[in-house]
């Protein structure tokens, strides 16, 4: 069904408009089979679902697991799981990942503690020098674009990912407008 997300920080309050949630899984995948999931979407440049591979199921960004990165139980089949040390999954440069006018970023996050960092928490996503997302200690989700407009700076959403809860987060930037939805 529909859904509407409203959004408020110190700046003001927000209203989505109307949404379709759908739950994606790709099952081209080695060991996987179909369930009442969706196909993914035409467009989609890299998805990287974690059930047992860093493999992208939509292109050839494929990754790479780094410091003791793992899989876990996940919102639908498995996740990656990171420790809040120092894992993380490394994909390589491309083309398809460089920053344009129009971008999203989307992931379900499952936050277990504040991080690696005591003040900027975890990084969810990052394309070094370009774009960043993160859920900082606090529990607020957090971004940074390297653009002229609104610049390389951290922006607070004032949105929370609470502790030991699925949350689902996509970043949506626009011809400089950057919308943030959990």
């Amino acid at each position: 069904g529909g859904y509407t997300v409203v959004a408020s920080n110190i700046f003001g309050v927000v209203t989505s408009a109307v949404a379709q949630l759908a739950i994606i899984e790709d099952f081209n995948l080695p060991g996987k089979s179909a369930t009442n999931c969706t196909a993914k979407p035409s467009g989609l440049v890299a998805w990287w679902p974690g059930d047992g591979f860093a493999l992208d199921a939509a292109g050839t960004n494929h990754g790479a697991l780094v410091n003791g990165t793992t899989y876990g139980a996940g919102k639908a089949g498995q996740a990656f799981q990171f420790d809040g040390v120092g894992g993380y999954v490394q994909v390589g440069p491309s083309a398809s990942l460089v920053f344009t006018n129009n971008f999203s970023i989307e992931a379900w996050i499952y936050p277990t503690g504040q991080g690696s960092d005591a003040t900027y928490g975890g990084t969810i996503v990052s394309k070094e020098g370009e774009y960043e997302t993160a859920r900082f200690a606090n529990g607020t989700i957090q971004w940074a674009f390297a653009n002229s407009s609104p610049g390389w700076a951290w922006v607070n959403t004032g949105l929370v990912a609470p502790l030991n809860q699925w949350t689902q987060l996509t970043v949506t930037y626009s011809n400089a407008t950057v919308r943030t939805y959990v």
